[in-house]
């Protein structure tokens, strides 16, 4: 990956490497500090803006989320049963 596009996807808001989903384990809410609950990678293309690297990240975002939750709760259904 050259300099451009690590400074591009760094400015995003998950990073060069995709988007990641943690649970938060600390009361002060750190970032990154729980385990993941899931992850994806988004590859930074040639001809990426900050924007259209950051809408392929909420696309994913965007399934992962939805995702991840319907799993907890069914988690936590099968917990109870």
């Amino acid at each position: 990956m050259s300099h451009e596009h690590s400074e591009i996807a760094g400015r995003v808001d998950c990073g060069p490497e995709g988007c990641e989903l943690d649970w938060l384990t600390s009361a002060r809410l750190e970032v990154d500090d729980g385990p993941i609950l899931a992850q994806e990678t988004v590859l930074v293309l040639p001809d990426d803006t900050v924007e259209s690297l950051h809408e392929r990240i909420k696309e994913v975002e965007r399934r992962l989320y939805p995702a991840v939750l319907r799993s907890l709760v069914e988690r936590s259904e099968a917990e109870e049963r």
